[in-house]
Formats: C-alpha cells, sequence, structure tokens
C-alpha cells in the first residue's frame, strides 16, 4: 500500500494497524515544503506486489489540493486500485470520476457538503470486490443466508442513519443551488488575508488551496492560541495537531501543531477582520 505524509488518521491509523500486523507493507510518500506530493514519488514507490495508493485530495493541515488526476493515471497504468479521501474537496473542488480514474472516493457529510456528522459516503468503483464491513438487515433482500451480493445493500448492513442522510440532501441541494466556484473563490480570498499577515504551513498561493490554513503565533502554543480566540473574541479555531501527524512532522510542527482556521462559504470579510485584530491584540 502507498499513501502519503498528508494523510488524516482516519487513513493512516488504520493502516499502520494493518502494517503493524504484517497483513501488508506501507510506504508514505513525502511532500514538498509547499506541501505538495509530486506523483513521480508515488510511481517510483511502486513495487510489484503494491496493490493500493491510498491518498488525500487535499491536506487537511496545509489546505493544498493534489494532483489526483496524475496520481489516478499512474494508478490505471499500473493496475492498481486507487482510493482518494475527498474530505476536504467534495462540494468545494470539482472531482471526476472517470478523469481521475477513481476506484474508491470517501468523503464525510459534515464538512464542505454542509450535512450533519456522522453522515458520509463511499464510492465502490466497478474494479473493487470489498468485504463487508458489517452484516446485517437489508430492505431489498431478506432471504439471503448472507449479506446480499448487490451493492449497496453488501455494504450498508443495518439500519441507515435515515435522519443525517436527509440532512446530507439538503446540504448537497444548497451546494448544487450555488456556485461551486464561486464558494471556492470567496473561501481563498478569505484564506489569502491570513497568508499575508502570518508565515503558513504549505504554500502561499491560495489558489492551490482550499478553505483552510495552518500557522503559529510567536510566543504561544497553539493551544493558547486556540483558548485565547474563543474565551476572550468569541472566534472557534483548530490547535494541534488536527488527527495529521505525520504532516506536522513534516512542516516541523510535531508535537505542539498549528493553528488551523478554516472559513467557509458562511463566513464574511468582517469575521476575518476580527479574527486578524484578535491575532493581533494576542501577538502583542
Amino acid at each position: 500500500m502507498i499513501t502519503t505524509v498528508l494523510e488524516h488518521n482516519s487513513v493512516s491509523r488504520p493502516l499502520r494497524a494493518l502494517a503493524d500486523e504484517k497483513r501488508i507493507a506501507l510506504t508514505q510518500a513525502p511532500c514538498d515544503g509547499d506541501g505538495f506530493v509530486n506523483p513521480d514519488e508515488i510511481r517510483h514507490a511502486i513495487q510489484p506486489n503494491t496493490v493500493m495508493i491510498v491518498m488525500t485530495h487535499a491536506s487537511n493541515v496545509a489546505g493544498t489540493i493534489q494532483d489526483a488526476a496524475a496520481v489516478g493515471a499512474i494508478a490505471r497504468e499500473h493496475d492498481i486500485l486507487y482510493c482518494l479521501d475527498a474530505a476536504q474537496t467534495a462540494g468545494i473542488v470539482p472531482i471526476s470520476i472517470r478523469q481521475m480514474q477513481i476506484d474508491l472516493l470517501a468523503f464525510p457529510g459534515h464538512k464542505s457538503l454542509l450535512g450533519p456528522t456522522g453522515t458520509g459516503a463511499l464510492y465502490v468503483g466497478e474494479r473493487c470486490r470489498l468485504q463487508p464491513w458489517r452484516e446485517g438487515g437489508t430492505g431489498g433482500d431478506s432471504a439471503s443466508p448472507t449479506q446480499p451480493g448487490e451493492l449497496p445493500h453488501y455494504l450498508e448492513g443495518g439500519t441507515p442513519n435515515t435522519v443525517g442522510i436527509a440532512g446530507l440532501s439538503a446540504g448537497v441541494d444548497y451546494i448544487l443551488a450555488h456556485d461551486m466556484a464561486a464558494t471556492l473563490a470567496h473561501e481563498q480570498a478569505m484564506v489569502t488575508r491570513v497568508i499575508d499577515r502570518y508565515p503558513v504551513l504549505g504554500t502561499t498561493d491560495a489558489t492551490k488551496r482550499v478553505g483552510t490554513v495552518s500557522f503559529n503565533v510567536d510566543g504561544y502554543e497553539p493551544s493558547d492560541v486556540g483558548a485565547i480566540l474563543d474565551d476572550s473574541f468569541d472566534i472557534a479555531v483548530r490547535p494541534g495537531l488536527h488527527c495529521a501527524p505525520y504532516c506536522h512532522r513534516r512542516f516541523a510542527t510535531f508535537p505542539s501543531g498549528a493553528v488551523r482556521v478554516s472559513p467557509g462559504p458562511f463566513n464574511t470579510d468582517a469575521e476575518v477582520d476580527q479574527l486578524l485584530d484578535a491575532l493581533a491584540q494576542i501577538a502583542e
């Protein structure tokens, strides 16, 4: 299995557990100083027994959007399965299953899809045959003694979270009714204002990012900055390692991490002003 140093723990932990159990061999491709994985690094990591490439579409720390199509082409060239983690991009960055040659696409519902927590989806392509992670009741076939082989029943044993799915559907309806490119540009413009004031992790070119930016304030632990922003200014940010320890090791911010700001479609320039003013007061 090949993955990258940018991965969230939702990817790196199960892979590491499989490696520790000697069920797989695991290779982590590096990223450069701007937070991008060179597809050639993944190509060079391929071995005769490589079966899958798993990578994030955009880093949840550096915000950098990776060249998913190039990696998909490499995977298909070598007849390797390709799993893309679209947690940071689904609903905000265009994704084409066909053009990017994706076999598995995983994403939560509670980020740019604007759905509730505890929702998400896994697209399973025709080249994949998975074992169900649980067996249970299905509405379409109650007679089979084992989990029905047809998708989606094969992977959806048990009662689904219908309330959560309804909420996710409402979020998707909102996204489809608005210009996704304009929303991304709005978030990138707000991120640019932070980049202009602070040294950030990853590229300073906001057009190559999603609406996520991480940085530190001299003289303060990230957790302290987060607590002060919360308690004194009523501003919510995410301090720490962001469930991505390998990424922070790469940027030399381990073990304290960084302060992450994630402006979304409903944030305003005035709120960015409040954030920057608060950070200035903390720094002083």
